[in-house]
């Protein structure tokens, strides 16, 4: 396809460039002086000078202060109070305090029902077994009748009574004493079925109901 070429009268080119830069609403160009005059007075006219931040700018007005200037932030570091920690104590645990005697529970006439008992000095124990039988043996003993035991055991330690036959001093190789037993106080007595004894200073004396029975002391002892 062949294209035409316009041709453009040497006068019309440099207002139709000028028209076209500062798009001045310019529907066409014409070589009238209106349109001239037009474009010239578009040239003439003045720009605005564009206003920088910090530019005092025409006189009469305000100079732009610019970005505002923010302070940075001043953080105080936090303080942390050290731990105060409690010194262990140095003194020593205080030992638990050893058990006492317990004293058997009294009635008024004096009169208890335990069938395991101490002498108050703690030298004699004594136990009743199911109300028919008693049998009291010594911790420290200086009686000094001395028997030939045949190797059974020791003689001078232990007495013993059962229901209707005569008390008696016996070779044992055991005990009857019982550490967490009751004290039988001086004056006290108890009874367990049949048998009845009695804490006395000069020893634990001890019946059946159909009196027989003895008296045992760390150096001496009676039986019938």
């Amino acid at each position: 396809m062949r294209t035409s070429l316009v041709r453009v009268p040497r006068g019309w080119v440099v207002p139709a460039i000028l028209c076209t830069l500062l798009t001045v609403g310019c529907s066409s160009v014409s070589g009238s002086a209106v349109g001239v005059g037009a474009s010239a007075t578009a040239l003439s006219s003045p720009i605005a000078p564009s206003t920088l931040p910090g530019d005092p700018g025409p006189a009469g007005s305000e100079p732009d202060p610019g970005p505002a200037t923010t302070e940075p932030a001043t953080t105080e570091p936090a303080t942390t109070e050290p731990a105060t920690t409690e010194p262990p104590s140095s003194s020593a645990a205080t030992p638990a305090t050893p058990p006492t005697s317990r004293s058997a529970p009294s009635t008024a006439s004096g009169l208890v029902s335990v069938d395991h008992f101490w002498s108050p000095s703690r030298n004699i124990g004594c136990l009743i077994e199911e109300g028919l039988s008693v049998r009291c043996d010594l911790v420290e003993s200086a009686i000094t009748e001395k028997h030939d035991c045949h190797g059974t055991g020791d003689w001078g330690q232990s007495v013993a009574l059962n229901r209707g036959q005569r008390a008696a001093m016996l070779c044992v190789s055991d005990t009857v004493q019982d550490p967490a037993a009751p004290v039988l106080a001086y004056g006290s007595s108890t009874r367990v079925g049949s048998i009845t004894c009695t804490s006395s200073q000069d020893g634990i004396r001890c019946t059946d109901d159909l009196g027989h029975g003895f008296r045992l002391s760390r150096a001496s002892y009676d039986v019938r």
